[in-house]
Order: structure tokens, then sequence, then C-alpha cells
């Protein structure tokens, strides 16, 4: 990676700092400063919140923002939440069902629905393959901050006609796209502590990558059965909670579409620093997820600056 020099950043707070001479510095310790800097105030989420709306957005759920009023009327410790409304502007909440606990501070400072094994909830909405996978009915991102019950093999969210026509996570880390056997991968056991899920389904494959690690990816060109229609269920595999699961969501994110590597990488960045995970997850300099962090000041998109003079 190249150098920066103190042009490359531009003020926009309204307030004025006058550099009495430049300094160069590595993009690594760029990232390295700002990823250390602010990200706990709440502006700063605020700011890198901003990744994650997309117009593929299928559904956002937070348990941070329980009612999608801001934060502002979040449960009390222990109560049950039979409505955990979607953030996104489809309004898909998650209000049938038998409910979830909430929990406050759970990771990160931040709060989280637990689900225990007789626990679940789905949207009362039913929501279509197209509407959930994309046209072609075989695209798909979703990013789940979750913690896992030791040993429990339930599902943790699940979309489904039939067994040849489902989205299904769960028990060891298991993803089925379409059905039990080419769509079906497996990305190792998890559970006892906190992490970031992220499943990618682009039209050719199938990955599954935590804290920003590939776990495991497969060649999948499968699609769902046009014009199906299913209700999304959180803690279990369908709407009577069958093989339901012991699990903590403090977020969850889909996507109808293939995210790009960059846009993957933001979308991590921002939940690792919301939450304190360490992840493998680094943005590149001009992405929303980095100038969120920065609150003082943004890159200002020109050409990088790179003098061999002071470059080492």
């Amino acid at each position: 990676m190249g150098s920066y020099s103190r042009q490359d950043f531009h003020q926009v707070t309204g307030s004025v700092i006058v550099f009495h001479r430049s300094f160069h510095v590595s993009a690594e310790k760029v990232l390295g400063f700002v990823a250390a800097a602010l990200f706990t105030s709440s502006s700063a989420l605020s700011l890198q919140a901003s990744v994650i709306v997309d117009s593929r957005l299928v559904a956002w759920w937070d348990a941070s923002d329980i009612n999608n009023d801001g934060g502002v009327n979040n449960p009390r410790r222990g109560a049950l939440v039979t409505n955990w409304r979607d953030k996104s502007v489809h309004g898909r909440d998650l209000n049938a069902g038998s409910g979830g606990t909430y929990s406050p501070g759970s990771i990160g400072g931040q709060p989280a629905v637990r689900f225990s094994t007789q626990q679940w909830l789905y949207t009362a909405e039913q929501i279509t393959a197209e509407q959930l996978t994309g046209t072609d009915r075989n695209e798909m991102t979703i990013f789940m901050v979750l913690n896992k019950y030791p040993d429990d093999l339930g599902y943790w969210t699940s979309w489904q006609t039939a067994v040849t026509n489902r989205v299904l996570f769960g028990g060891r880390n298991r993803w089925d796209f379409v059905n039990d056997g080419a769509g079906q991968m497996t990305g190792g056991r998890i559970s006892g502590f906190w992490t970031i899920f992220e499943g990618l389904k682009s039209s050719t494959t199938q990955s599954i990558s935590l804290r920003g690690g590939r776990r495991v990816q497969q060649p999948n060109t499968l699609g769902l059965a046009r014009r199906s229609s299913a209700n999304f269920i959180v803690g279990a595999v369908n709407t009577g909670n069958s093989m339901s699961a012991g699990v903590d969501f403090a977020e969850l994110i889909v996507y109808n579409r293939a995210l790009s590597t960059a846009e993957r990488n933001q979308i991590g960045f921002y939940l690792g620093n919301k939450y304190g995970i360490p992840t493998e997850y680094i943005p590149e300099p001009n992405s929303a997820a980095l100038l969120g962090l920065c609150g003082f000041g943004v890159f200002t998109g020109r050409r990088r600056q790179v003098d061999d003079a002071h470059s080492h």
C-alpha cells in the first residue's frame, strides 16, 4: 500500500485545523489509527451504519434498536420480545411466534435477543424467492452477529417451502441453499463465543466466512423455485418451532444479491467495531465504514500522493 500525506485529508466538521508541516504515514497506519479512534461513539456508529443501506437490502434486524426508533424505547432486561422491527424500508418485522428474551450488554456493550430452545420469531408476511434471492433466485448475502449455545444443533434462521427449496442456517455452522445435496455446506462447529457469520451465494458459488475469514466455499449454480414464498424464521426451522435453536442474535442483515468483497469488508468492519469482535475485515481507505470512524475528516478521493523520498 502507498503513503498518504496530510493534503490527502479534508476537514469536514466545520472547524479548521492548520498543519504547520507535512508528514507521510503508511496506509496501514492510517487504518490502524482510524480503527482505534472513536468507534465506540454513537455518532461514529451512526455514520458507519450507512454502509448497510442498499436498494437490495431485504431485511435488517438490530437488537440495539428493537422498535426501529433509534433505540429510544428498547425493552428492559429479561422482557419478552414479540415484535422485532425491521430497519429496512420493507417493514418485514419478526412479529409472530413465541418471542425471544431481551438481554442488554450481551456483547461489546450492545444488547441481544436470546432464543432458548423453545423460543422463535418469524415474519407474519411471507417473502418470495425473488425478494429473498433476486430476480434469478440464486444470489444472497447474509450477516449474523450471533452466539450459539454449546452443542446445540438447532437451526438459527430458515426460509423454506420444502427440503428441496430452502435457505437454512444452523447446526454445526450449516447452510443449505435449495436442498440437502449440492446446496448444503458445513463450515465447522462454532459454539460458546460471539462471532460474525457471513453467508455469500452468487450465481456460481456459495461460501461461509466467520469474522471475515473464509471457512468453506463450493460451486452452487442452483436457484430457488420461481414465485415460491415462505415466512422468514429466526430461532427454528419452521413456524411450528421444529428444531429450535439455542442462540443469541445481536444483528441480522440480509441482501438479495452477492455483495462485492469491498462491500462485505465495509459491513464486516462496521460490525466488528460495533460489537468489539476482532475480524479480518479491512475496508478500502475511502469506504463509508472507515470515514464513519474518522469523525474528524475524510479522504478527498484524490489520487494517492506518494513521495518516494519519504516512502519506506
